[in-house]
């Protein structure tokens, strides 16, 4: 009993800080947005809020709970205690409301975890979306409405206004990420491109070759040479034909050595 006066104490001890410090730059203050369903309905009938989303705010801390449907999600969830906050009077102090356990999917909730960890022993004000989406097998498929998975969250930014809501901020991310990796691909393909390219103007350039044709210099590519032709093309794009014989054997042995 002293133990949860205690723990009582501190957390109004916590939410009068919350609220009164003072006007130092990124102070949390409770921000009601006004699309929250109090836990007193769903507390009051939680099977008709089963698989049903729903938007609260408040303020969380970490937890060990685990039992009932989560019994053993040890695992794969973090735990948090959440007090639902309803509004602040106008001498300044905390309507709560109801208390309930809110489990988070690890592979979602890591960053959430650190930033209520660095807050600790206090609570850290948060909106979340929640559902109550597991029946606890040993009680007859039983509703727990007091234990629900957390499906996304908003964290007051540094100037006293909800941020984002964190699935919003890692599909940003993502799309950053993608978009990086997509900046990354399409450089390594102008830099294969470019280098393919220089590659292929080095091999035309090398098909180049002043010829002795019949006591005659003639600037041409060589193209190909086939049974006892000898294939060119002049600048001018004009392709013409000789026969090897008509060809200095300086110029047959240029082809056998420096074209392939």
């Amino acid at each position: 009993m002293r133990k949860k006066l205690l723990i009582r104490l501190v957390y109004l001890a916590c939410s009068c800080w919350l609220m009164c410090a003072g006007s130092q730059a990124g102070e949390e203050k409770i921000k009601l947005v006004g699309d929250e369903t109090k836990l007193a309905k769903v507390k009051a009938s939680p099977k008709e809020f089963f698989g049903k989303e729903i938007t609260a705010t408040g303020a969380i801390k970490t937890s060990a709970y685990f039992n009932y449907a989560y019994e053993k999600a040890q695992s794969t969830h973090f735990a948090f205690d959440f007090q639902e906050v309803l509004g602040v009077s106008k001498s300044g102090d905390t309507e709560e409301g109801e208390e309930c356990n809110l489990y988070f999917d690890k592979t979602k909730g890591k960053v959430l975890a650190d930033k209520v960890a660095e807050v600790s022993p206090k609570r850290k004000l948060i909106r979340v979306k929640a559902a109550i989406v597991r029946r606890d097998p040993l009680y007859a498929g039983d509703v727990q409405w007091d234990m629900m998975e957390m499906l996304d969250y908003q964290l007051l930014g540094e100037d006293g206004n909800w941020g984002h809501w964190a699935s919003d901020i890692e599909k940003k991310e993502k799309q950053k990420e993608a978009e990086e990796r997509a900046r990354f691909a399409n450089a390594a393909k102008e830099k294969r491109d470019k280098e393919q390219a220089e590659r292929k103007a080095a091999a035309d350039l090398a098909r180049w070759h002043t010829w002795s044709i019949n006591g005659e210099k003639l600037e041409a590519k060589f193209l190909k040479g086939l049974g006892d032709k000898i294939y060119l093309q002049k600048k001018d794009g004009t392709k013409i034909e000789f026969a090897k014989d008509e060809i200095s054997k300086e110029d047959l042995a240029w082809i056998k050595h420096r074209v392939r």
